[in-house]
């Protein structure tokens, strides 16, 4: 009997003192800077929406993630960018998104100098599409080449 009072006693003096109206009013707006309505799932959301748009898209990030807004998700890019490391593994979940923001300006990059190579040769032949010849053979597998023939 005489272990268990001591260690209730113990437990009270390791308490902390209590817990104030200023205490109250420093946790109340700690709470409105921070992102306290964000839970986990919000947050794997954010990144994986962040991976596919990249940070800059907040409209298409927020209509991915549904339940926030486009304010709400730049608030947190802004955070998110100056307080990554933070995070548990917040380099590498920055890393994931540059890279595939990369792979997304390559494409966009190659879509362009596509578009602009089927300008030019629409203007040197009007009929381009005539002269495309797509012969294909059906033995085994079905297998495509597509020959471009330019006059």
């Amino acid at each position: 009997m005489k272990n268990e009072s001591q260690t209730i006693s113990n437990i009270e003096d390791s308490r902390p003192a209590e817990f104030t109206l200023e205490d109250e009013d420093y946790r109340d707006e700690l709470l409105k800077q921070g992102f306290s309505k964000w839970n986990k799932k919000d947050f794997t959301k954010f990144f994986r929406a962040s991976e596919f748009y990249g940070l800059n898209d907040f409209e298409n990030i927020s209509k991915m993630m549904r339940s926030k807004t486009s304010l709400e998700v730049e608030e947190y890019i802004k955070v998110f960018q100056q307080r990554y490391e933070e995070i548990p593994g917040g380099q590498r979940i920055l890393a994931k998104i540059n890279k595939s923001e990369i792979e997304k300006n390559k494409i966009i990059e190659y879509q362009t100098i596509l578009d602009h190579l089927f300008d030019e040769l629409s203007v040197l032949n009007d009929n381009i599409f005539e002269n495309i010849k797509i012969p294909y053979k059906i033995k085994g597998k079905i297998s495509l080449d597509m020959y471009f023939l330019i006059f």
